[in-house]
């Protein structure tokens, strides 16, 4: 996620969260992530 001044901010999960919650919850989690960076005018990176 960027914003148009270049800051990053990352949403992902470790290996170990995945394990301990799965994939689909650790799905969920990022896609939460990445609807709270949008909501704060972050935008994928491209890369």
């Amino acid at each position: 996620m960027q914003n148009d001044k270049g800051d990053v901010q990352k949403c992902e999960v470790t290996a170990n969260e995945e394990m301990m919650t799965g994939a689909f919850m650790s799905g969920l989690q990022v896609d939460r992530c990445v609807e709270q960076w949008e909501a704060l005018g972050y935008r994928k990176a491209i890369k």
